[in-house]
């Protein structure tokens, strides 16, 4: 480095990601602001921008390309000399500084001189092997105080950097140990045979492969640890942090390192793990395995319930409603379970039992841990996944298990002691835990004092008596042989989280497992919550007083990380309690489906383009949400939408948006009226009180409050005033567009009306009334108002549609759906798809997949929508599955993304690229693509995306967003 940094020491390199791969560094300019630095090409910054008195950062920064890094490190300042940044990434001689030809930049040089010898800290931009940083330069002197004892007050300075670096440290080396977790598979160990007996559990068409067998194996390993007690975690940590060469920083001191003793250095976490977790890609029958696990541990312990219940004969069918609510239906069976009035059941609830020996009965040896003990497993699983539980159950294995299904407050109030006690497996939504009758239910009893009702006696005189009861259907109530927690990650968005949380922490089991495919959506922190849940880590964390996980931990200090095990290697100490086979790991034994992927590019119509533009044009800040919602439809502008959906042609909706922004500039001119106005009263008051020689204590309080009445409204001005700014360019872009694109008629100079465009043989527009007109006044000939030649009426034509209700081109469903991307997709739709094809119609957005669907319904498409109650989905997904008329299942991120199984599918539209991180893009397509994409699939699936060109799309296509 150059002498210029002689008396600085680099502490710290932040990775930085330019807004530009390519901008040459001698046109690099890194600049300063309130809490900010900012890169720009120099290139970008117009010359009447740079002669402004007022420094254009401050004014015109939003209208330039420029990359923001929100510093939450140092504070920079446009004055002062505490944080300085240097404007180049190379270092540069006076004299070229000097020929800068951005005026304010060189004004705000500190480098021209010796000034910035007396800074604190210096931030300079950096590059090394195509990459950036940001590098953090410490004046010497500041060492040298901390260092030696002596009083420093930049001390804080020093301290922030290295707490920030520590941070930044802890989370990379965090998400790098979570990625070796998904992308290094088990491999295949020495698969030790299952005994012949165990096989029994599925039906004879029914088979596992080896790396489900290995899969049983390793959670049998796991859970056996358990029982024996041999299920610790030890993890040493520091509360130190290391700095300078030979000191650590703790809290708010750096001493030297053998100042510390083991209070600081030799920490010891412990905790014990009650599971694992089975993480295998989306795809490969997690559910199968674990519902096989089960029922192959418990087969041993189930004899003692079997020998009071077995299964009633008839019917299964249970009324929850009616004059037979309670009871069985009985009646002769047509099916396996039904009879042929309710063999169209959607749900199969529970089958009805028959007691027995009930005079052998002991409620007191059904007791462990001070809870009912059940040998049933516990599901707790979203909605639409519940079903596919049950239905994996009675597809694939013996039917000769007891199974509840609960995803009803119906199905729960004819529960049973019964049922729970002797059940096999009970499948629970998440989103039942969060019913409010259930909770209040759950709460509103002591667990002692229900226990204590646990018997034959007093209460209950007999034995069919307490089991018929429904004073015990609480389930933490019951102690379960193990839970299972499906797609444990969907509860982190849930409205109702910290209410299911609680209820998780009640449960009490043997064993708790997580299953999911996408573990670590919300990085670190769906990594910790599936610890909190299959360990006792969670009440250490309680013993850290740590609260609610942010999205990125944000909340929680670096010091306290440290104390989490975050920086000592706590996900890699942990890794053996997660197992992930992926379809390349297993490729030896599953042949993988094939993923045909198609993309289809398209241009914008003229008019969606000048929509497009106008809304990029108007807003310098960019709504990407909004970009990528205008490319497959202008009407999902949530502001207008409404407006929208009633016009017929493009054009119309560009009138609307005119119309619309040029509303919204009336409504905000008013309000910049009033608030100049009443800016222009409270600086009278001012100036009033400004005149006086002196004022009072009461005067000065007055003048006071109206200051701060004055700095108020001098904000809203500034604010109302670029939300004016914004408007009237989305305005003055559309007007100016529009004046380019319609035909007007130089007669009457109106636009010219559908329906009535006239061409005249010299190849002029008019429209019909006023050629007419003339012809009217002037006889059998006229004379061409824009070129003078004479015609007769032979010599018009009116151009009409010879058949405008006929729909067959691209072009023609374009301008009917007045969406070139829905107007595509419905094309291929209709011309494309075979009788037995199966389409997944997969968006971000509800509205998207309605305003496809409604149109698609319009000509005469089968299609279902996987929305509403789990009543609703269940039957939409069996009308997908079962119907052969029903081709098209409408999918979103919002409804029933992550689990459901449609291996019928062979086809999958993407209506629009998902926006966010290439994490999150990564998993939302992948379980799209997954609902398809499993064992069983038998078809080729075809992905196809239709996406626009020179549009945000295409830049999140290509990785460049």
């Amino acid at each position: 480095m150059d002498e210029t940094f002689a008396d600085f020491k680099c502490v710290y390199k932040k990775p930085v990601t330019l807004h530009k791969h390519d901008i040459p560094d001698d046109f690099v300019r890194v600049l300063y602001g309130e809490n900010k630095v900012v890169v720009l090409d120099v290139r970008d910054i117009p010359q009447e921008y740079a002669q402004l008195r007022t420094y254009f950062f401050v004014t015109k920064l939003k209208s330039l390309p420029h990359t923001p890094i929100n510093d939450t490190i140092v504070r920079f300042y446009f004055l002062g000399t505490d944080c300085i940044v240097y404007p180049y990434i190379n270092i540069k001689t006076v004299e070229y500084m000097n020929a800068e030809r951005i005026p304010q930049i060189k004004h705000f040089n500190m480098f021209l001189d010796n000034a910035y010898t007396r800074a604190s800290i210096i931030v300079k931009l950096s590059k090394l092997d195509g990459k950036y940083t940001l590098d953090y330069y410490v004046n010497s002197k500041i060492f040298y105080n901390v260092v030696n004892g002596k009083r420093e007050p930049k001390f804080y300075m020093l301290k922030d950097i290295f707490n920030h670096k520590k941070r930044e440290q802890v989370m990379n080396t965090c998400d790098m140990e979570l990625e070796e977790i998904l992308q290094n598979p088990v491999v295949g160990e020495q698969l030790v045979g299952l005994e012949e007996e165990h096989t029994m559990l599925l039906k004879p068409d029914v088979t596992l492969y080896n790396y489900q067998k290995r899969d049983t194996i390793w959670m049998e390993s796991i859970e056996k640890k358990v029982k024996d007690g041999d299920n610790m975690i030890t993890l040493n940590f520091s509360r130190a942090i290391p700095v300078l060469d030979n000191c650590l920083l703790y809290q708010s001191v750096i001493v030297p390192k053998n100042y510390f003793n083991d209070v600081v250095h030799n920490n010891i976490i412990t905790f014990r793990y009650f599971g694992g977790n089975l993480i295998s890609e989306v795809g490969l029958g997690k559910t199968m395995i674990a519902l096989y696990y089960c029922f192959l541990k418990d087969s041993s312990t189930r004899e003692k319930y079997n020998y009071f219940v077995e299964f009633a004969e008839g019917c299964t069918y249970f009324y929850k409603r009616g004059k037979n609510k309670g009871s069985t239906c009985g009646k002769e069976l047509v099916s396996q379970l039904y009879c042929s009035e309710h063999n169209s059941t959607l749900f199969n609830d529970k089958r009805s039992l028959k007691y027995k020996n009930l005079e052998s009965f002991d409620p007191s040896l059904f007791i462990k841990c001070n809870k009912i003990q059940t040998n049933a497993t516990l599901v707790i699983a979203p909605n639409q996944l519940c079903d596919q539980w049950v239905s994996e159950y009675y597809n694939k294995f013996v039917n000769d298990k007891r199974v509840v299904l609960l995803v009803t407050y119906d199905q729960y109030k004819n529960l049973v002691l019964a049922d729970l006690l002797f059940a096999d497996l009970v499948v629970v939504s998440t989103h039942f835990l969060a019913n409010p009758f259930y909770e209040k239910h759950a709460l509103s009893r002591n667990n002692q004092c229900v226990l204590e009702n646990f018997g034959i006696g007093e209460k209950y005189s007999s034995a069919q008596q307490l089991l018929e009861s429904k004073e015990f259907n609480v389930f933490n109530y019951f102690h379960w042989n193990r839970v299972y927690l499906d797609e444990a990650h969907e509860l982190q968005g849930h409205q109702k989280f910290s209410h299911i949380k609680w209820q998780l922490k009640a449960v009490s089991a043997d064993y708790f497992w997580n299953i999911t495919g996408t573990p670590f959506s919300h990085g670190i922190v769906g990594f910790l919550n599936s610890l909190i849940y299959t360990t006792s880590y969670g009440a250490y964390l309680e013993g850290l007083c740590v609260g609610t996980l942010s999205s990125n931990l944000s909340n929680i200090d670096v010091f306290t990380l440290m104390s989490m095990g975050l920086g000592s290697g706590l996900v890699k100490k942990c890794d053996f309690l997660y197992r992930r086979n992926t379809k390349m790991s297993i490729k030896k034994e599953l042949e993988a489906n094939v993923i045909r992927e198609y993309i289809k590019m398209l241009q914008f119509s003229s008019q969606e383009r000048t929509i497009y533009q106008s809304f990029i044009e108007g807003n310098k800040v960019k709504n990407h949400e909004l970009l990528v919602r205008l490319c497959c439809h202008s009407e999902l502008f949530q502001h207008t939408g409404e407006l929208i959906r009633n016009c017929k042609t493009l054009d119309e909706i560009q009138q609307v948006l005119l119309d619309y922004n040029k509303k919204q500039m009336d409504i905000i001119q008013q309000k910049l009226t009033v608030i100049q106005n009443h800016i222009h009263l409270l600086q009278m008051e001012v100036d009033g009180y400004l005149d006086l020689d002196t004022l009072s204590h009461d005067q000065e309080l007055t003048l006071n409050s109206i200051r701060n009445k004055l700095s108020i409204e001098r904000r809203n001005l500034v604010h109302y005033t670029k939300t004016h700014d914004n408007y009237k360019r989305t305005y003055q872009y559309l007007e100016n567009a529009i004046k380019q694109e319609h035909d007007n008629c130089p007669v009457c100079l109106d636009s010219i009306e559908a329906g009535k465009l006239t061409l005249t043989k010299c190849g002029h527009k008019f429209c019909w009334d006023c050629i007419q007109m003339l012809y009217n006044s002037q006889c059998m000939s006229v004379v061409c108002p824009v070129c003078k030649t004479e015609m007769t009426r032979r010599d018009v034509y009116l151009v009409k549609d010879d058949n405008p209700q006929q729909v067959e081109t691209v072009d023609d469903f374009v301008k009917m759906t007045k969406s070139t991307k829905i107007g595509n997709i419905i094309y291929f739709l209709k011309n494309n798809l075979q009788q037995n094809d199966k389409v997944i119609l997969f968006s971000q957005w509800d509205e998207l997949l309605h305003k496809v669907g409604d149109i698609l319904s319009k000509y005469g498409v089968s299609l279902v929508y996987c929305v509403g109650s789990v009543y609703q989905r269940k039957k939409a997904i069996k009308s997908f599955t079962e119907d052969n008329n029903v081709n098209i299942i409408m999918l979103s991120s919002r409804n029933a993304a992550s689990g459901i199984n449609l291996t019928v599918a062979n086809k999958i539209i993407l209506l629009e690229p998902v926006y966010g991180t290439q994490e999150y893009r990564t998993n939302i397509e992948t379980q799209a693509i997954g609902r398809a994409d499993r064992i069983g699939q038998k078809n080729p699936i075809d992905v196809l995306r239709f996406i626009i060109q020179d549009t945000i799309e295409q830049d999140i296509l290509d990785g460049t967003m």
